[in-house]
């Protein structure tokens, strides 16, 4: 009769199907969700917009079935939330954490007892179908991503632009040392022309070479 009969232990029953009703009405919007985050191009606004809506899923599937939720309050782990701030780096990543707990709600679901379970488990492959749709589309001509091994399919788009940079200040650094410039060997305590001439050479042509290279790189990033 009162909202606040849900949290009675003899209410138990009843609680769980309300619970898993209003959870399954949310989860029937995550594919729309999936289909408006796929339009996002710049990395931050996509990170923006993905890391609450991550959060969401895992709350949903944390809560799903969950007793406790009439008994006090039930949140995610400060370590899962960790994980999802620093592991959604790409649309991969949004996909990858979506088709997840899609599946672990799916496991969760008590088809004998819950009246709303046929619903659930329809939506839940429906959110792990538009997964798969989508890692389809991102891959072009690439084959859809199986349910087995669907982590290991999944393109990183990640940057590497701060690798890259160190690697090319790496490089400044080596040729300013073979060609002598700054008076670096001397800070090193190597005489301005010790050494073999031919080595010499050799070692500024692999220098000049090892910055046309990564600065090809940069440039292509």
């Amino acid at each position: 009769e009162k909202l606040d009969d849900f949290k009675e232990p003899e209410n138990r029953a009843e609680a769980l199907q309300c619970l898993n009703h209003m959870i399954t009405n949310a989860l029937s919007h995550a594919t729309e969700s999936l289909e408006y985050m796929s339009q996002l191009e710049h990395k931050w606004i996509f990170r923006f917009c993905a890391i609450p809506q991550v959060m969401a899923i895992a709350t949903l599937a944390l809560c799903y079935n969950n007793g406790k939720v009439f008994e006090g309050v039930v949140k995610i782990r400060r370590g899962k939330t960790a994980k999802i701030l620093t592991s959604l780096n790409s649309f991969e990543d949004l996909l990858l954490a979506f088709y997840n707990y899609a599946g672990d709600i799916a496991a969760s679901v008590q088809p004998t007892i819950d009246p709303n379970a046929k619903n659930t488990l329809q939506i839940c492959k429906d959110i792990q179908d538009k997964c798969q749709a989508l890692a389809k589309h991102r891959a072009g001509k690439k084959a859809a991503l199986g349910l087995g091994n669907f982590s290991a399919q999944l393109e990183s788009s990640s940057s590497t632009f701060a690798s890259r940079f160190a690697l090319f200040m790496l490089a400044i650094g080596y040729a300013t040392y073979v060609f002598g410039i700054g008076g670096v060997r001397e800070s090193l305590g190597v005489a301005a022309n010790a050494g073999d001439p031919t080595l010499d050479l050799i070692q500024q042509i692999i220098a000049v070479l090892c910055l046309v290279g990564m600065s090809v790189i940069l440039v292509m990033e």
